[in-house]
């Protein structure tokens, strides 16, 4: 999230003094820096040839300046889990989460919000510039409120997070008389409202963002430049809180399966983001920047009813895809004893 805030300001100075082509030369040194650090020091770490750690690297997978592996007892060595082959299936595999009630309306409706958001940050330079006579250096710096939105949304929300777990825990302790001193695994527990936990004040945070992104667009022609930089903060702010909140509940509805579902967040709102940059400007120059921000707005409300269905449905739709999932176990282990029998 830092690189949101720095990174045009970096962009801004480079360009002011040293030319736009400069900003490339940077980034390639930069890159290569970053490739020749990897090759240096970084280990390979997957399981299948990593093992715990203990296992001694070789060929690329050993970094160039490598420790070797701390004596491990016997007890807990772990060998390197077999490699698994890689087929269509497993990579497409993640998908089907998209085919999952809960999932498809969770991402869906945080796609909208981030694409919002991206459409926001991509036209500032041109809205800027077109309103609010700027320099590149000045260009680069009204990019630091968006950048602080986000680290701060990031931050504030981790806590509030973990706030709202942990009372909804004490109150399913409270209704099932269970102790504070026993142990409570919320992701093996089928009736603990989960979806509620983490979508509990996503209600403001929503108003917010719906109320900066329709006020937005009309601030540019006030020329203030203040005013519309304010909005961009709350517009990051809100943006990255829902996001981080869609990613929590998505991982927590596919406990043990957090990097397909992480994979599968970042697809859809990529690509819906994709597609909302790629007409922000055409929107922007057909209605005017006042008149598209509030449409952008009006469609964030219009999806608002998505959150609404998980917070109503979302513990009916998890509970039904856990005992779908036990039939087809029962299924495949009936399966296995017939051809065993055969």
């Amino acid at each position: 999230m830092l690189g949101q805030g720095v990174g045009p300001v970096f962009g801004g100075i480079i360009s002011q003094y040293l030319g736009w082509h400069a900003i490339f030369w940077f980034l390639f040194g930069l890159g290569a820096l970053t490739l020749l650090t990897i090759l240096v020091f970084l280990p390979e770490t997957l399981r299948s040839i990593a093992g715990n750690g203990t296992t001694p690297l070789t060929g690329i997978h050993r970094p160039l300046f490598n420790l070797p592996p701390e004596h491990t007892p016997p007890s807990q060595y772990q060998p390197p889990e077999p490699t698994k082959k890689i087929s269509v299936s497993s990579i497409l595999g993640p998908l089907k989460f998209l085919l999952e009630k809960d999932v498809f309306v969770t991402l869906f409706f945080g796609s909208i919000v981030y694409t919002v958001w991206s459409m926001v940050t991509s036209s500032t330079s041109n809205l800027f510039q077109y309103h609010i006579d700027l320099s590149t250096l000045e260009v680069g710096l009204i990019f630091l409120p968006n950048g602080f939105g986000c680290i701060a949304g990031s931050y504030i929300t981790g806590y509030m997070m973990d706030h709202d777990y942990i009372q909804y825990e004490n109150l399913y302790r409270s209704q099932h008389n269970i102790p504070s001193s026993e142990p409570l695994n919320t992701k093996s527990l089928p009736d603990f409202p989960v979806e509620k936990a983490r979508l509990r004040n996503l209600w403001w945070i929503v108003l917010i963002f719906v109320v900066a992104t329709a006020l937005y667009g009309h601030s540019l022609s006030l020329e203030i430049v203040a005013l519309p930089l304010i909005l961009q903060f709350f517009i990051a702010y809100t943006a990255t809180a829902v996001f981080s909140l869609n990613s929590a509940l998505v991982i927590d509805l596919f406990p043990g399966q957090a990097a397909s579902a992480t994979a599968v967040n970042n697809l859809v709102r990529c690509s819906v983001g994709a597609g909302g940059v790629a007409i922000v400007d055409l929107v922007v120059g057909a209605l005017g920047a006042g008149n598209a921000f509030l449409l952008f707005a009006g469609v964030t409300v219009a999806c608002c009813g998505l959150v609404g269905l998980e917070w109503a449905k979302g513990e009916k739709w998890r509970k039904e895809r856990r005992e779908r999932v036990k039939s087809e176990e029962v299924d495949i282990e009936k399966d296995g004893e017939v051809e065993a029998k055969n």
